[in-house]
């Protein structure tokens, strides 16, 4: 049974209809009470998308601007710290090296105007061809480096353009800057836009070619250039703005010193670059790729005057501190002079090549202006850069010995206290005890004692127990005192500074003691000596700039004065130097003093003229000891060469006698007569205190030789006082002098006292505190020197002194007239050659003057005067007149006393030469109106020619 559904046909025959009729659309009106519950739910909705909208707004603002905030500013490009080299010159700007930071390069800044035009295109060409035109990145750069990465899948392009570059060479850190990111390069675009709406094309890429590495240690346009073509950045050609171009991409890969072909190659891509950018012609950039390169020597480490820059750097560092001194960029001239330098190093060199073989193989040389301070050359050893020398030890600046080079200071600490070149001292064997009982006994060079000699005679010859027994009368703390005002700093401090000190026992630097003698060079004016002229920093600014300051004046210039005659006494030096000595210079005047020390470890030569103070040192710089090198042979033939070449073209100076100076006559030493007929005269100050200390105690009727007095000894006599034992001593002018002595050894154990009414009356009655001790009988006159002359025997030339006793002694002299150690001796002691013919006067002939057509009188020809007898000083002395030759006595023959020994005959009277006269030696002379300078000829006759004296103030 089928049952169909009600109100329904039965249609069996047709398909069904739709179960559900048409359908109605229902109506959009929304009743009111579904309005009511609806409206605030779709209220709260708008609300809090509202709120979403605004919250997410604000976290993106947020997030911007915290982004933002930790981006560097653009600003710090302007003050962002650039690594600069420090570059020191010598006085006329020659280049005597950089300074870099051991970890950085070489970098110098130059602006944009100094740049040639194809170098900055070139760059713009081969690195961002849109510089000028894109706001700091390039989109089409980026998207194709995009694509090139996502094909590749790794990162095989970049997009970075010159403001990219720069932000991340500046504005990153260098950890940052190795990170190849999203994020890194997300920031370096948006620096770069900052930078390009903050700076003009200009700065961004002169900031750029100042800041880009090139390789070879080389970062910035001006240093490159430098290192690959030996120029500076202004002077590129095209084909060499090209190649540097091309080297910031891979520095290592196209250097040319290592890869020329790579480089060339480069080369070529930058120009096409150019050409297709517009900015060359097709046939230049042909013509730029053909031109061949010049490329200079691949860059090492090269300094002049290597002792002398790192003297400058040290004071450098200490004064602006390390970093400073090697990323600051200074710019640093110098004192030196690269012309005088090189001339010093040079005659250093040849000459220590001499002194090889005796084991001399180092020297130093400084040289000073004494008119400023200022250090002109500064010779630290003869080869830096030989390990066996130890030659980068800088010998200018460590501390050695001496030796007599020091002997200047204790004397003008001596003359400062009433002494001068008359004054007498002892130069006889002495035994010193020192403070804790050590004993002492210093002996001079050539191991002989001279007796009572002048101060000047002690200095020109250097002898050892007058300087020492003048530091002890004159005391230590003076001396020191003196030394430190004039630059001298190794003295203080030192407790156990001696006597020793007057002969070299205490140790100086070079430059100091060079220093020290420019006091005397500029008579007695101090200038702190001086290394640097003026220092700039990388920006331009003057740090600093040397102007000579106002001298302190140390010492009264009469005093210096007479330091300055005796060290400039050629005569005086004879009997130690000879007269073929470099230290007489051949064109001028000089002032000199030298030094050796004991074993020949140290020998020093420092000298002066008023223009230029120069102090040379002979060693080795370990302290191995020389043989039997003196400072003469060694360091003085390298003062003298370097004097004679450095004031070659500078006029002749010399110094004009202070005012307040008086001419008095002043009696030998060695005259032990009562009266006085050997007479020196000596410029000495007027009004002073010209009595010295005692030197010596000469006998009854005896003339004491002190500054410019002639008095005689009336008595002296021993007295007994509370404090001991006295000998006192009365003088015809009514003075009185006493000195302590040992009653046991009637040794001076106390300095001699002057007082000028001293004793009183009563003490000069007879038989009052005289009778305990005798009066000692007066000393034997000991025998003295009659005259000195050389002779010409049959095996060479000797040098004859006459006594007198009678007694002769001959010494033998070599080719340069030289004595010949050893070979002194008696006139009868062993066979003597027979003397020659008309080559010398007899020993008893007095010498007869002779007319020459340079000198209306000289000495009798062939005779060489000893020192004793040459030209006195007269008063007046035109340059056309000779002095007047001294007169040699005859010598006469006490009874009693021996004869001249058979072996040297009086040789017969000269014969008159037919040869012309050559010249036998040239010396300086001092006389009242100037210095002179004489020349001695073959014949006997001499030449006077006046030097021209120019203040030296």
């Amino acid at each position: 049974m089928q049952t169909t559904p009600p109100n329904s046909e039965n249609t069996s025959n047709q398909s069904l209809p739709p179960r559900h009729g048409p359908r109605r659309r229902r109506s959009l009106r929304i009743r009111p009470a579904r309005l009511f519950l609806h409206g605030p739910l779709t209220l709260a909705f708008a609300a809090v998308v509202l709120w979403s909208a605004l919250a997410s707004y604000t976290t993106a603002v947020q997030a911007y601007d915290s982004y933002m905030r930790q981006l560097p500013s653009p600003e710090n490009l302007n003050d962002r710290e650039v690594f600069l080299t420090t570059k020191i010159f010598d006085r006329n700007g020659v280049l005597l090296s950089e300074i870099t930071d051991p970890a950085g390069g070489n970098r110098s800044l130059v602006s944009l105007d100094q740049l040639p035009q194809d170098l900055i295109v070139a760059t713009v060409a081969a690195e961002d061809p849109t510089f000028f035109s894109n706001p700091g990145f390039d989109v089409r750069g980026i998207a194709r480096a995009v694509f090139d990465n996502l094909r590749e899948r790794g990162i095989v392009s970049g997009a970075s353009t010159i403001t990219q570059q720069l932000v991340r060479n500046t504005l990153m850190g260098e950890e940052e800057r190795g990170r190849q990111t999203v994020s890194r390069k997300l920031k370096e675009v948006v620096l770069a836009y900052l930078v390009t709406r903050q700076y003009s094309k200009n700065q961004i890429i002169e900031m750029y070619l100042n800041e880009v590495y090139y390789g070879n240690r080389a970062y910035g346009v001006e240093a490159a250039a430098e290192a690959y073509f030996g120029k500076r950045s202004s002077e590129l050609t095209l084909a060499e703005a090209a190649l540097l171009a091309g080297l910031p991409q891979a520095p290592s890969a196209y250097n040319p010193h290592t890869n020329l072909d790579a480089a060339k190659t480069r080369q070529r891509y930058v120009l096409d670059r150019m050409v297709k950018s517009g900015f060359l012609a097709p046939e230049q950039a042909k013509a730029a790729d053909q031109e061949p390169l010049q490329l200079a020597e691949q860059q090492t480490q090269t300094t002049l005057a290597p002792h002398f820059v790192n003297y400058v750097r040290d004071l450098l560092e200490e004064k602006y501190g390390p970093e400073v001194l090697y990323t600051g960029g200074l710019q640093v001239t110098t004192t030196l002079d690269i012309r005088l330098q090189d001339m010093a190093q040079a005659i250093a060199q040849q000459r220590v090549k001499e002194f090889e073989d005796l084991n001399a193989h180092n020297a130093a040389v400084v040289a000073i202006s004494p008119k400023t301070g200022e250090i002109l050359t500064m010779v630290g050893s003869v080869n830096f850069n030989d390990p066996q020398i130890s030659g980068e030890v800088n010998v200018a600046v460590a501390e050695r010995q001496p030796g007599s080079s020091i002997k200047p200071i204790v004397y003008i600490t001596a003359f400062e206290k009433g002494y001068s070149p008359a004054t007498v001292v002892q130069d006889v064997r002495t035994t010193f005890i020192g403070e804790f009982g050590q004993i002492w006994k210093p002996v001079n060079w050539d191991f002989k004692f001279r007796g009572p000699v002048t101060i000047r005679q002690a200095l020109g010859q250097s002898l050892n127990l007058p300087a020492v027994r003048t530091l002890q009368d004159v005391g230590l703390p003076a001396f020191i005192k003196n030394a430190e005002r004039m630059g001298i700093s190794t003295f203080t401090g030192r407790p156990n500074l001696g006597l020793a000190i007057a002969i070299g026992g205490g140790e100086v630097k070079l430059v100091e003691l060079t220093s020290a003698y420019t006091v005397l060079a500029t008579m007695g004016e101090r200038r702190e000596p001086t290394a640097i002229l003026k220092v700039v920093d990388g920006r331009g600014q003057v740090l600093e700039e040397f102007t000579p300051s106002q001298p302190q004046r140390l010492f009264d210039a009469r005093l210096v004065y007479q330091v300055i005659s005796v060290m400039s006494d050629g005569i005086s030096r004879i009997p130690s130097f000879g007269m073929d000595s470099p230290l007489n210079l051949d064109t001028r005047l000089g002032a000199v003093k030298t030094g050796t020390t004991d074993d020949f470890r140290d020998v020093w030569t420092v000298g002066f003229t008023p223009q230029l103070t120069t102090g040379v040192w002979v060693g080795n710089a370990n302290g191995d000891p020389m043989k039997s090198l003196t400072s003469a042979r060694t360091a003085g033939w390298i003062w003298h060469d370097f004097m004679e070449g450095a004031l070659k073209d500078q006029p002749v100076e010399w110094y004009d006698r202070p005012d307040g100076m008086v001419y008095r006559d002043v009696c030998e030493p060695e005259e032990k007569g009562p009266g006085c007929t050997d007479i020196v005269r000596e410029w000495l100050p007027e009004g002073a205190n010209l009595r010295g200390p005692l030197a010596y105690s000469p006998g009854p009727g005896h003339t004491i030789r002190e500054p410019g007095v002639l008095k005689q000894k009336v008595r002296d006599y021993p007295e007994q006082r509370a404090d001991g034992l006295y000998m006192v001593i009365e003088w015809s002018d009514g003075e009185y002098q006493s000195k302590k002595i040992d009653p046991t050894t009637q040794m001076v154990i106390e300095p001699a006292s002057q007082k000028a009414n001293w004793p009183p009356p009563s003490l000069l009655q007879p038989g009052v505190n005289r009778a305990k001790l005798p009066v000692p009988p007066p000393p034997a006159p000991p025998r003295t020197k009659v005259r000195e002359y050389p002779e010409q025997h049959s095996d060479g030339l000797y040098w004859v002194t006459q006594w007198s006793d009678g007694a002769f002694e001959i010494t033998k002299l070599d080719a340069n007239g030289q004595p010949i150690p050893g070979s002194t001796k008696p006139a009868g002691s062993g066979p003597v050659p027979t003397p020659v013919p008309s080559q010398s006067p007899a020993p008893s002939q007095s010498p007869q003057p002779s007319q020459s057509p340079a000198a209306s009188q000289s000495p009798a020809p062939s005779q060489s005067p000893a020192p004793s007898q040459l030209p006195a000083p007269a008063e007046s002395l035109a340059p056309s007149q000779s002095p007047e030759p001294s007169q040699s006595p005859a010598p006469t023959q006490p009874a009693g006393s021996p004869q001249p020994a058979a072996s040297l005959p009086a040789p017969p009277s000269p014969a008159i030469s037919t040869q012309p006269p050559v010249k036998v030696r040239e010396y300086p002379e001092q006389h009242p109106d100037g210095v002179y300078q004489v020349i001695q000829y073959s014949d006997g006759t001499y030449n006077v020619a006046k030097v021209q004296n120019q203040s030296s103030q």
